[in-house]
């Protein structure tokens, strides 16, 4: 079973908030999903089992800020997956972290 959902942002949040997406997804089989860079920063939440990154060679933290991507990435997964993403629109996510968007580039 999967479940996708994609739901827009309040009007008070939609200036810097592009979308919220929600996946839940339960596999008894390893499962490898490639995901391409969008260009957005996305703050990302695991409530259910972790997710290895093949490309940067370690486990997914449950919660993280992800920085502009510049390259696609393999995500290798089994069990239960439930995620909730924010992705902020360009520059959105200035306006909650006080910090150089730069300094994320390609980082988690």
């Amino acid at each position: 079973m999967e479940i996708f959902q994609i739901i827009q942002p309040s009007i008070i949040l939609a200036p810097c908030i592009k979308h919220y997406w929600f996946l839940q997804t339960n596999s008894a089989s390893q499962t490898i999903q490639r995901t391409i860079s969008t260009g957005f920063i996305c703050l990302m939440f695991h409530r259910g089992d972790r997710i290895f990154s093949a490309k940067n060679k370690d486990w997914h933290p449950y919660a993280f800020l992800s920085g502009q991507e510049m390259a696609h990435s393999d995500l290798v997964y089994s069990g239960n997956i439930d995620m909730i993403v924010v992705v902020f629109k360009p520059f959105g996510a200035k306006a909650f972290f006080k910090m150089p968007m730069t300094e994320l580039k390609e980082q988690h």
